[in-house]
């Protein structure tokens, strides 16, 4: 029975430390972007290839998950879709990624491979999201003038 039980245990243990990532046909990124409090999100599409090439990282790094339920500030946030629904939302920091209460610190190499392959999406999404900043600013700095031309 104790030997049963020590199987179980560490069966549970092993499987507890994968992780595999539901299936998706469509990816979008959120890039968030803090800026004095307050947060922006810009959310761009991820192409079909860099959806595969995602899973197929996942795919190769399934080893080394712990559970924790944990709430982490986005950085980089990667929806999955299938059939329009949601089924899962990945957090990519610096230094770990966490999903469905699955956390995984990150090696360098790891980090930079994960990066690379959303790298366009964020790199368009945070020149739109700076984008939008500066028209911000602008319509705020031509109220700032309307306003003073009004009271003098």
């Amino acid at each position: 029975m104790k030997r049963l039980l020590a199987i179980a245990a560490l069966t549970l243990l092993l499987t507890s430390c994968r992780f595999e990532l539901p299936a998706a046909d469509t990816w979008a990124v959120d890039v968030f972007r803090y800026d004095g409090g307050s947060s922006k999100v810009v959310t761009s599409q991820l192409s079909f290839m860099q959806g595969k090439a995602l899973a197929e990282w996942f795919s190769r790094h399934s080893d080394g998950w712990e559970y924790k339920v944990a709430d982490f500030a986005p950085e980089t946030y990667v929806i999955l879709k299938r059939d329009g629904v949601v089924v899962a939302g990945i957090n990519i920091a610096s230094s770990f990624v966490y999903v469905k209460s699955r956390f995984k610190a990150l090696t360098k190499d790891e980090a930079a491979e994960l990066r690379a392959i959303i790298a366009p999406t964020v790199a368009a999404a945070g020149k739109e999201a700076n984008q939008a900043s500066q028209r911000c600013q602008l319509s705020r700095s031509l109220l700032l003038h309307g306003a003073r031309q009004l009271t003098a």
